[in-house]
């Protein structure tokens, strides 16, 4: 018996809808809690200008519902400044402390593992023994001018965060494995709360300190969060979507007034990005 012309074009059609829907949730994310979403440059921001803003708390998402992201990687850029200890000058003198910690059930999250302090990578560097719960070395330290390069070879796209002035710190994660399923994921993406869905991955959560060398709490610093490697049976890498990162400024309920002083900048790139300050500070 025939089917209808419009029945077999409905069944057809409906196969890339499912599997459309089945890779919604990119590969790789951030959030930061409390953050507000910035719809013109498509960035969770959270406000570091107080004391209280310490310590951020940065989520970085693996959707390993098919299979296990390895070797993966944050990065953390800001602006270079200049400062002279013992007569030495240095470009860069932040340090960042991540702590691994869980989602606690925010909106909703489970999150049942804490990530490992220490992922066993060749050369990763770790603060105290092996045994300790929180890191601040890092795995790279980006020159101003430098761009962070994925598996494969190829540089992350620079989406107006890296350059002249910019320097960046990196961080190894580890791997992201697929057994058993860590947490629900979600697509971590526009204003208000998300919603927890029926796909599994790894959630693992980061709480940062930002501090200069000689131990001083850094406030009103602007920072930028970028999230990159590849899946396991693939060369090439992956990296947060740019809708889908994260960065830290003075205070994200005023930027007309931070783009007005110069503090802040806005360049295209496919769309409106955030783009870090190079002014130096001594």
């Amino acid at each position: 018996m025939n089917r209808p012309l419009w029945l077999i074009t409905l069944a057809l059609l409906s196969v890339p809808l499912v599997a459309s829907t089945a890779q919604a949730i990119p590969a790789l994310q951030l959030y930061l809690e409390g953050a507000e979403w910035d719809k013109y440059t498509e960035t969770w921001v959270v406000d570091g200008s107080s004391s209280g803003s310490y310590p951020i708390r940065l989520w970085a998402i693996g959707n390993t519902s098919s299979e296990s992201l390895v070797d993966v990687r944050l990065s953390i850029a800001y602006a270079a400044t200049e400062r002279t200890y013992s007569g030495t000058t240095i470009t860069s003198d932040l340090r960042f402390t991540l702590t691994p910690s869980t989602t606690r059930g925010y909106w909703g999250f489970t999150d049942d593992s804490i990530p490992d302090a220490d992922p066993l990578t060749d050369g990763y560097q770790m603060e105290g023994d092996l045994d300790a719960t929180s890191y601040t070395d890092p795995w790279h330290i980006g020159d101003p001018g430098e761009i962070p390069v994925l598996t494969g070879g190829k540089e992350l796209p620079n989406h107006g965060q890296f350059g002249p002035g910019i320097v960046w710190q990196e961080f190894m994660l580890g791997d992201f494995t697929i057994r058993p399923p860590d947490s629900p994921i979600a697509d971590f993406i526009g204003s208000g709360s998300i919603v927890p869905t029926t796909t599994f991955g790894q959630i693992n959560v980061y709480e940062i300190w930002v501090r200069r060398d000689n131990g001083d709490d850094v406030h009103g610093v602007q920072l930028h969060f970028d999230l990159y490697d590849h899946y396991e049976s693939r060369t090439k890498g992956k990296f947060a979507p740019f809708s889908h990162d994260a960065a830290m400024a003075p205070a994200p309920s005023t930027w007309v007034g931070l783009l007005s002083m110069g503090v802040l900048g806005v360049i295209a790139y496919g769309r409106r990005r955030f783009k870090l300050s190079t002014a130096s500070s001594r």
